[in-house]
């Protein structure tokens, strides 16, 4: 059902606007959806972004349960500090990972150009996405039974949208390589740095260990 209405909704959206003027609406400051009602329903005007709102209300949602899930999970695994394994007490939510997610998603906020946010975020999914389905591929190999067609339909369509990201947009590529090299000293000194001098470690635990575990 959700599927339809998505399809539904963008082919309201192309027999209202065309391509050119949707692109030139996602970069300015208004969304397609109240151009959309502008044009077609103007007494849906004025609400509009209140659907816009509470749409984009559950995807941040969706994000931030499932984002920082993976983050504790990494953090179980060794592969972050282990400040962000950490849980609530009685809630048994990662307030670590959560918290950091919310000084990133604050910082971003200072960035006017929501545009090149969304490539930015769009390009490192995409990235990880398909490391992830190589690492199937690899699978695949070691295990010749498993099914193997859609994970390379999948690697292609998923390399195809990282090349054409590179070949029109190649200072923002640019600027999320140097953003993803940034957590390589982050790495060596939350994860790899194993002597960690006493007041430093003392202070994290009294910080945390009164509300998580």
């Amino acid at each position: 059902l959700v599927t339809v209405l998505y399809m539904l909704t963008n082919v309201a959206y192309l027999a209202v606007l065309s391509p050119d003027e949707m692109l030139e609406v996602a970069v300015g400051s208004s969304a397609v959806a109240v151009v959309f009602a502008q044009r077609a329903m103007p007494w849906l005007t004025a609400i509009m972004p209140l659907f816009v709102g509470a749409s984009v209300f559950g995807s941040i949602n969706g994000e931030t349960m499932g984002v920082s899930r993976m983050t504790y999970t990494g953090a179980r695994e060794g592969h972050m500090s282990a400040l962000l394994a950490m849980l609530h007490y009685h809630n048994l939510t990662p307030i670590p990972a959560i918290l950091v997610l919310l000084v990133l998603a604050v910082a971003f906020q200072f960035y006017s150009n929501l545009y090149a946010l969304i490539e930015l975020a769009g390009l490192a999914f995409a990235f990880i996405a398909a490391l992830a389905v190589c690492s199937l591929i690899y699978f695949r190999f070691k295990h010749p039974e498993l099914p193997i067609f859609f994970p390379i339909l999948f690697l292609v369509c998923d390399m195809f949208i990282l090349c054409l990201t590179v070949y029109q947009l190649p200072y923002e590529t640019f600027y999320n390589i140097i953003i993803m090299l940034a957590a390589i000293p982050l790495y060596l000194c939350g994860v790899s740095w194993q002597n960690k001098p006493k007041g430093f470690q003392n202070a994290i635990c009294k910080i945390w260990t009164n509300r998580c575990v």
